[in-house]
Formats: structure tokens, C-alpha cells, sequence
């Protein structure tokens, strides 16, 4: 009883994470979902290098979607891909 008491307690744990995910991050979610520093995203955004929403003109937002697209793009091939390649 005690143990299914425990796994309805975490359930409900990640329900409530799910429940709380969101298509569009702020600055610092999405500092805390890259990992990235705030200087770094400076960079990032000053330049142009990653797309960025600015509605009010001073707040920035970041697309899900988008920002998954730009951590996963510039992929780095293994040594055994490369191999591969090289005898195909």
C-alpha cells in the first residue's frame, strides 16, 4: 500500500511537469534549458545567430522547436561514421 502510495506520489510529480511545459521560453528558461550562460545568449542573439522573438520590442522569447533545431544542428560525425564513409 505504502509503495503504490509512493508511485501515485511521483506520478503526480510528473504530471505536474509535463502540465508545465511551455512552447516559448524567456531568457532564462531557456538559459537554464540550454545551459547556456546569459553573456553567451547575448552574443548568440546580437549576432543573429539563433532566432529570437522580441513583441514588446525589449523581452526576448525563444520556440521550443527552434532552439531543439539549433542545439542539435552542426553535427560532429564518430570516427566509425567517418570510416565508413571513407571505404564506401
Amino acid at each position: 500500500m505504502e509503495n503504490e502510495k509512493e508511485i501515485l506520489g511521483k506520478l503526480d510529480e510528473i504530471f505536474a511537469v509535463l502540465k508545465n511545459q511551455k512552447d516559448v521560453m524567456n531568457l532564462d528558461q531557456f538559459c537554464e534549458y540550454s545551459g547556456l550562460s546569459y553573456s553567451s545568449v547575448y552574443e548568440l542573439t546580437s549576432s543573429n545567430s539563433i532566432a529570437f522573438y522580441r513583441p514588446t520590442g525589449k523581452l526576448i522569447f525563444f520556440e521550443k522547436g527552434e532552439v531543439d533545431k539549433w542545439l542539435l544542428s552542426n553535427r560532429v560525425r564518430t570516427y566509425a561514421e567517418i570510416v565508413r564513409e571513407k571505404n564506401n
